[in-house]
């Protein structure tokens, strides 16, 4: 996408942009889409109405800020990238906030609960008709195939609140690490066994598991064994920082360390133009604690050992 000044409007969407499809415009795929929604509905006997639209658009995490500087910020998990990506995107919606559009409803037609529709369900249309140029008095249409699922993976239907996205779809990817070409480049650093920590009890909490009977510690324990005894284990909470923000410090412009909430204000108020402020909440307050014992803690270290090799410094 092309990068102007209408980019940091947060309704700078427009029909003529093309932005999410090489032939179609904008308004073209949200009309679409409606229709497409709307003879799914039907089909289920569902009373929808569709008085809004949105497509949520994600954006790899290097993009150009208000001032026309690029940025790269080379995001890890467990590092409050959720705070961050909501102060960024409280100031530059035009992040997440893909094309919409607001639909009249007929008179007394109640509007239809906000509906969250992700991509690989069967909602999510793959193709799409629209019509075509009238030639002859005839409308021609024309089908096409969508096939940017990986820039925008949920469609929103009446989400009456412009301002929030939904909980658990992020604005902004965290990717393997690559260098890219950008004026400031800044990361947030966090000590390896604190963010172990944290990780283990967001999985245990999001997974349910303390609903099994489960003992968080015996959780944590357990889990150990599955990083460090060859099986692996699946989830990005637990991986590596060097994985997300690589292994060469001097790459970064700013590195902030996890807490350092008041110096990273700053500098986002100063890219951004904006006053910035960090939304500080504590999900895990009130929850079981963990405590490592020693030998666990070496365990811990010796995992994240590359994590302190190459950044230990700004722990």
């Amino acid at each position: 996408m092309a990068h102007s000044s209408l980019s940091n409007m947060g309704d700078s969407w427009s029909p003529r942009w093309r932005s999410l499809h090489p032939v179609l415009t904008d308004y073209e795929i949200l009309d679409a889409l409606k229709d497409s929604l709307q003879e799914k509905f039907a089909a289920r006997s569902q009373d929808c109405h569709i008085f809004s639209l949105q497509i949520l658009k994600q954006s790899a995490p290097s993009f150009r800020l208000p001032n026309g500087r690029l940025c790269h910020w080379a995001q890890s998990t467990k590092t409050a990238s959720l705070s961050i990506e909501a102060a960024i995107c409280k100031h530059m919606p035009h992040l997440w906030r893909g094309p919409h559009k607001h639909y009249p409803l007929r008179h007394g037609q109640k509007p239809s609960p906000a509906t969250g529709i992700l991509y690989g369900t069967p909602d999510f249309p793959t193709t799409l008709t629209v019509p075509g140029i009238h030639r002859f008095g005839k409308k021609r249409w024309r089908t096409h195939a969508l096939n940017a699922a990986t820039r925008w993976p949920l469609l929103i239907c009446n989400h009456q609140d412009a301002r929030q996205f939904l909980q658990g779809i992020h604005a902004l990817r965290a990717e393997v690490f690559c260098r890219r070409h950008a004026d400031i480049r800044f990361c947030v650093v966090r000590e390896p066994v604190e963010r172990f920590v944290s990780a283990v009890a967001f999985i245990f909490y999001r997974d349910n598991r303390h609903k099994e009977g489960i003992p968080l510690q015996d959780y944590l324990e357990k889990t150990l064994e599955k990083m460090t005894g060859g099986s692996g284990f699946g989830d990005d909470h637990l991986t590596r920082q060097i994985r997300f923000i690589g292994s060469d410090p001097s790459y970064y412009t700013h590195i902030f360390r996890m807490g350092d909430w008041r110096r990273l204000e700053t500098c986002l108020s100063e890219w951004l133009g904006k006053s910035v402020h960090m939304p500080h909440e504590n999900p895990s307050r009130g929850k079981e604690k963990i405590s490592l014992t020693p030998a666990l803690r070496r365990r811990v270290e010796a995992f994240y050992a590359k994590d302190y090799k190459f950044w230990g410094k700004y722990f």
